[in-house]
């Protein structure tokens, strides 16, 4: 049997949160600690220790939230569920085993299985692949009452 692909997600491997973070990250480095001492300014440790923490800190979160999200896909098919979710989890689930789609913050949804929920973030066309799910999970459900 053929699988006929119904849809696939796109992600936006930078989100908008993301780059507001990784910028003012950047400005507090800059402005806190390398304008001061390229200045001639004392700069004593905390100072640095408050530049490091403002600057680094949110400079650090957003290229871990980039690169944990690098891998993200998710392909539906008329037969199953498959791709990857952050951190590289591949993922492969029968539509029998779907219990159900849920919409969640920042564009995304999960997907509850038997065993697992499973999230999404930031996909650009989150509720195109909502709706498939949703449909594809009511098509089994009235299949499963018609055959009772």
């Amino acid at each position: 049997m053929e699988e006929n692909i119904l849809i696939r997600g796109v992600f936006n491997r930078w989100s908008p949160g993301n780059v507001i973070m990784l910028c003012s990250g950047i400005v507090v480095f800059l402005t806190d600690l390398v304008l001061p001492m390229n200045l001639g300014s004392d700069i004593d440790s905390s100072r640095i220790m408050w530049s490091l923490f403002l600057g680094i800190a949110p400079i650090g979160c957003s290229l871990f939230d980039r690169f944990n999200l690098r891998s993200c896909e998710i392909t539906v098919t008329d037969k199953r569920i498959y791709g990857e979710t952050t951190m590289s989890r591949k993922i492969n689930f029968p539509i029998e085993t779907i219990l159900s789609v849920e919409m969640c913050s920042n564009n995304g949804f999960f997907i509850i299985t038997n065993s697992e929920k499973v999230k999404f973030v930031y996909c650009e066309n989150c509720i195109e692949v909502y709706n498939v799910i949703s449909q594809l999970i009511s098509q089994r459900h009235s299949e499963e009452v018609s055959d009772n």
